[in-house]
């Protein structure tokens, strides 16, 4: 599985077919919350979207190093190595990271309950990729988890998840996944770390039926400019 560099939305290489990943395929759904706060947020909304995708990214990040049984230590640090770029870590960093953190240790989440994290599922015949953030064993059953930092779950995370699901459980068929859901790690709180579970039911059908609309979409990638950057009439 590799990832393709594109500038329309990530695909992957997938057993030599080129597919889309799920998020990817999620975009072409309306999602009228996000689009309300866009027109409220106005010339600004771009910004805040970099920011919280930003904020977004190192607390997966953090997270998924933490449940392989690193110990992260960010004491005095004011920059985090990311994806071999600084970024300036904020408060809002360190208070999700904590929430998520309380969050697994009340819960007596363990490395040895670990399956996978940060795991790139594709299945050529499906036609569609995605990377999880974290495959747990948990009250006996295998549980598929995605990690947030939004205010709010996006509309659209049943779909995400069964759409992992589906991918793990083609793939891994003497180990199957019975639950999914999302941890909200809450990125502003005054005095005591805050995140919130929720589980979510499957719906494959919904899944379906949206890969049937994509196929009608017939969308392929549109590859970054990779040619020569030095330009000139001259021979």
């Amino acid at each position: 599985m590799e990832l393709l560099n594109t500038t329309s939305g990530h695909w992957y290489n997938c057993g030599g077919r080129v597919v889309p990943s799920i998020t990817t395929i999620l975009n072409i759904l309306a999602k009228p919350m996000l689009h309300e706060w866009r027109l409220k947020q106005g010339y600004k909304a771009d910004v805040v979207t970099r920011e919280a995708c930003t904020v977004g990214n190192i607390v997966h990040d953090v997270l998924c190093r933490i449940t392989r049984g690193e110990e992260v230590d960010l004491e005095g640090q004011d920059v985090y190595l990311y994806e071999s770029r600084e970024v300036w870590l904020t408060d809002e960093m360190f208070k999700a990271i904590k929430s998520g953190v309380e969050w697994l240790k009340e819960n007596n989440i363990k490395p040895s309950d670990i399956v996978a994290t940060e795991k790139q599922l594709c299945n050529p015949e499906m036609g569609f990729a995605g990377t999880v953030d974290l495959i747990l064993r948990w009250n006996n059953e295998l549980w598929i988890i995605d990690y947030k930092t939004s205010k709010q779950l996006d509309e659209n995370v049943d779909l995400q998840l069964t759409a992992y699901a589906m991918l793990w459980n083609a793939n891994n068929p003497d180990n199957q996944v019975t639950k999914i859901g999302a941890l909200n790690c809450k990125k502003v709180w005054v005095s005591k770390p805050t995140a919130t579970f929720k589980k979510f039911k499957f719906v494959e059908e919904h899944w379906n039926a949206l890969m049937t609309l994509w196929g009608r979409h017939k969308q392929t990638p549109n590859y970054r400019y990779d040619g020569p950057r030095a330009f000139s009439l001259g021979a």
